[in-house]
């Protein structure tokens, strides 16, 4: 798949080396659409800094929020 810029690596660095995430980056992380990562951001959910134009997300917020997610129990139905 290419990139914006052409390219097929949209970033030059290892993910376990980078330490901010751009809005694409955590969508695909994550499972989430882009919309959905601003909803989050505009919600107070995600931190998020601004670089210019670009939004990016910290590493370790992006892990703490994932982390934060509450757990689904699955219920058990009587099979009687």
């Amino acid at each position: 798949m290419l990139t914006r810029r052409g390219t097929d690596n949209p970033s030059i660095y290892p993910a376990a080396e980078k330490r901010l995430l751009t809005i694409r980056e955590f969508a695909v992380r994550y499972g989430r659409s882009r919309s959905r990562t601003y909803e989050l951001i505009r919600s107070g959910e995600l931190p998020a800094v601004k670089d210019g134009r670009s939004t990016l997300i910290p590493v370790d917020a992006a892990e703490a929020w994932a982390r934060n997610l509450t757990a689904i129990s699955v219920l058990s139905v009587d099979a009687s």
